[in-house]
């Protein structure tokens, strides 16, 4: 007789482990007189050869015959269980986006399910609510859930099984028509065989014989009104000019609807993971103390990392980095960097990537008129990282090891990977310009601006990248980029960053003169002649001796002096 139920699988999950053992226990309340040793011995038998082995082994000295059930429950149990971290399970919980061919129901039953491993207490609903439209990666229904005002988790996920019901219907809907078509076709096809040929000239493709005009194939056209059989993409392969009529009320409105839901996304892009390649031995340095004063701060920092998935705790790696806390831009909050240049910088191999220099990006906005910077937040940490590289990033804290499931600045390769993630992702969207963590997006009027702005935008959405609004400057006619204020006249030299320069005191070593002479050539472009202008600042460079007189001072303020000038700004 073969066993009610299958056999106990021991390298499943506790998860696994424990829904065997409620079905052994519903199955045994459907058995009379099942208790005693009649239980332990029907138990033994289903769970299987290799689960009484491991049984066996967590039993000794006893026998597992000679125990109660609830002993042998509790000690199968224990086996499989781990310690569980609640910042770990909110982790995968905050990662977790619909994959395309997914139902929106199974998505919502595993979130349920992740959920209760997460400990949200009080704020479950709200936390369901927020990644269900933040992961249901469907970019027209996510519009529509940020629209709704007070929108509940009950309300969220009635409306997105909604709209998947009647998708489906649209489905059934085009399929049914589809068929109708080609019967269509094929009548027409019976059709035009069955026509009768007369010996009479057709004059529509020149003096041709064998036919009556009105049958001629040339004058054989079906005038509808249905839906256009070539595609936006097969009208593109073809090269046929489309003429696009937009309201700006309405793309306005878009695009604010798309920038929130950028706005709203979490849990890192959706990209293959980064593989890091290192060679050498692994480096684990001890921790550094941190002053009392932003320890509470730094735990908080580590803690909100924790919860958003970008860290998780480790019990031990062979990798470990100090970190060190440098104050963000609000002077309280402490930003968590690893200090890498110890430990991975010299072992990683060197990333190739084609990064376009200042000259390029600023000759290609050449003819814009219209412009927006779109910034990306925590640019690095959106790059999911593999988990074989993960351990390699492992930080050493006083509140313990925590490696990174995404790429951390501080690493040598972190920009060459960002530029080459970022160009392959805008590539193919005319009029986007990738330069470090910002997306430059222009165009000769605001039309087409706005066509490149909304293309990008559904861009980001379709792979998952947050963007910070605050930090986005949308349709205005200048702004500056890399020292330089860039409007529709072309780029000149941006008199906030100048200003430190024009007003800088005479150097006094060669250390501060070269400073000065680098910030100048960086805006030589601007002053004609500038090798001749600057010759006796290069004479003191290149000899290495500092000798500041009248003929160096007249000349370094001759050169601030023309790039204030009228024919420079």
């Amino acid at each position: 007789m073969e066993p009610a139920i299958q056999q106990l699988d021991i390298h499943s999950t506790s998860e696994a482990f424990e829904d065997y053992l409620e079905r052994f226990e519903i199955w045994s309340m459907t058995k009379k007189d099942m208790k005693g040793d009649k239980i332990v011995a029907h138990f033994l038998t289903f769970i299987g050869q290799e689960a009484y082995s491991l049984l066996k082994t967590l039993a000794y000295p006893d026998k597992p015959i000679s125990l109660p059930y609830t002993t042998l429950k509790e000690l199968l149990l224990n086996h499989v269980k781990c310690t569980s971290f609640e910042c770990r399970e909110r982790a995968k919980f905050h990662k977790m986006i619909r994959q395309d061919n997914q139902k929106v129901k199974d998505f919502i039953l595993e979130l349920q399910r992740q959920a209760a491993k997460c400990n949200f207490d009080d704020q479950l609903h709200v936390q369901l609510r927020d990644r269900l439209i933040a992961g249901i990666n469907i970019p027209g229904l996510e519009k529509e859930l940020l629209r709704m005002p007070n929108c509940s988790f009950q309300d969220a996920r009635t409306a997105c099984i909604n709209y998947e019901a009647v998708n489906e219907l649209d489905i059934q809907s085009m399929k049914i028509s589809n068929t109708l078509l080609s019967r269509h076709d094929e009548l027409q096809s019976q059709g035009r065989s069955n026509l009768r040929s007369f010996n009479r000239d057709c004059y529509s493709r020149g003096n041709m014989k064998g036919g009556l005009t009105r049958n001629c194939k040339a004058n054989n056209k079906v005038s509808e009104t249905g839906l256009s059989i070539l595609g936006l993409k097969n009208l593109k392969r073809l090269k046929v000019e489309l003429s696009l009529l937009v309201s700006t009320e309405n793309s306005d409105a878009l695009l604010k609807d798309l920038i929130a839901v950028c706005a709203k996304c979490s849990g890192g892009m959706k990209i293959q993971p980064i593989k890091l390649q290192v060679q050498g031995d692994p480096v684990f340095l001890k921790r550094r103390i941190i002053p009392y004063g932003l320890r509470e701060a730094v735990h908080k920092s580590l803690n909100d990392l924790c919860a958003k998935g970008i860290i998780e705790p480790v019990q031990s790696s062979a990798w470990g980095t100090p970190i060190v806390t440098p104050l963000k831009s609000d002077g309280k909050t402490p930003r968590i960097c690893g200090d890498y240049r110890l430990t991975l910088n010299s072992r990683l191999l060197k990333q190739t990537c084609t990064t376009m220099e200042a000259e390029d990006i600023l000759n290609r906005l050449h003819g814009s008129k219209v412009f927006s910077k779109v910034d990306l937040k925590d640019a690095y940490l959106q790059i999911p990282l593999d988990q074989s590289s993960s351990i390699l990033t492992t930080i050493n804290t006083p509140f313990g090891l925590f490696k990174y499931n995404f790429l951390p600045f501080g690493l040598s390769c972190s920009p060459a990977i960002f530029q080459e993630v970022m160009n392959k992702i805008v590539s193919d969207i005319e009029g986007v310009e990738v330069y470090q963590d910002d997306l430059i997006v222009h165009g000769a009027d605001k039309v087409v601006h706005d066509q490149r702005l909304i293309a990008l935008l559904r861009r980001l959405i379709e792979k998952n990248i947050t963007v910070n609004p605050n930090k986005c400057s949308f349709s205005v006619s200048s702004f500056e980029c890399l020292g330089y204020l860039v409007d529709g006249n072309g780029f000149r030299p941006d008199m906030k960053r100048l200003a430190p320069l024009t007003n800088a005191p005479s150097p006094k070593n060669i250390t501060e003169l070269r400073s000065l002479v680098g910030a100048l050539q960086y805006y030589s472009r601007f002053i004609p002649n500038f090798s001749c202008r600057a010759n006796c600042l290069f004479n003191i460079l290149t000899s290495n001796l500092f000798k500041w007189g009248e003929e160096q001072e007249s000349c370094l303020r001759s050169l601030l002096k023309f790039l204030q000038s009228d024919a420079v700004l």
